[in-house]
């Protein structure tokens, strides 16, 4: 009975309960934990190259028309993500609340630097609105009772006539 180590949990268990995956050999529960981890690393990765392309589209074909050097935009998105670590969503979502939303004039020459100015204020609005989709979502009429008021035709009682001049 050969004794293989198990490259996840790092124990040693017999060759004959493992599960073999490329060269190396797992256990069942280890090599499912593995695949799972590897799938979610491969959603996110997947996931943020979805966000960039379109934070480009929207700079390139909405923000500028076409009419500026990319390379220095996404030297500018490069150094955000580094230095302040805004996802590239964040950075497209800041730039549409201020451009369209505040209805802000796009300066030229000055690229997307207004983004760590308004970033934060961007990300509550769109909490905000998050919240309020969410309430709306939930939100039930409030019951009404129909109340019936039945009125029925009765006659006055008459009153007896006062003659005043006996009075």
């Amino acid at each position: 009975m050969a004794k293989v180590k198990c490259p996840f949990c790092k124990q040693q268990m017999n060759k004959e309960e493992s599960v073999k995956f490329g060269a190396r050999y797992y256990h069942q529960d280890c090599l499912e934990v593995k695949q799972k981890k590897e799938g979610s690393k491969q959603a996110l990765e997947e996931k943020e190259k979805a966000e960039l392309k379109d934070l480009k589209d929207y700079l390139w074909f909405e923000l500028y028309n076409q009419k500026v050097q990319m390379s220095f935009l996404m030297k500018q998105v490069k150094n955000m993500r580094e230095e302040h670590g805004f996802r590239y969503k964040g950075m497209e979502l800041a730039l549409r609340y201020h451009y369209q939303i505040k209805g802000e004039k796009l300066q030229e020459g000055h690229g997307i630097g207004i983004i760590p100015y308004i970033y934060e204020e961007a990300k509550q609005y769109y909490a905000l609105l998050l919240e309020n989709k969410k309430h709306a979502e939930t939100f039930t009429e409030p019951s009404t009772k129909k109340v019936t008021v039945a009125i029925s035709n009765r006659k006055k009682e008459e009153l007896p006539v006062i003659d005043i001049e006996s009075l």
